[in-house]
């Protein structure tokens, strides 16, 4: 399995956009685990299509569980995960 270790955040700035201000950052994780963090977006035609982690098994198949939905803003080239916590 991957092991996601958060890097300090950098980038830290305020933006304000007409009466809202808005904090953004950017950070990057580091995997220190064994396996691949992989990402596999179903539903693509949306605009907000489900995102599934797909974890290996040792036998070479896969299982994918939904990690949550990709959000994209017309107003920047970037894009967002948004994720929902999961309870096992």
């Amino acid at each position: 399995l991957p092991n996601l270790i958060p890097l300090p955040v950098d980038e830290v700035r305020l933006q304000t956009v007409g009466e809202k201000t808005f904090l953004r950052f950017s950070v990057t994780s580091w995997n220190n685990g064994l396996g691949p963090l992989e990402l596999v977006a179903r539903d693509t035609a949306s605009n907000n299509p489900k995102v599934y982690h797909r974890v290996y098994r040792d036998d070479g198949g896969y299982d994918d569980h939904l990690a949550g939905r990709f959000v994209f803003y017309d107003h920047t080239a970037t894009s967002t995960l948004k994720t929902t916590p999961s309870i096992r």
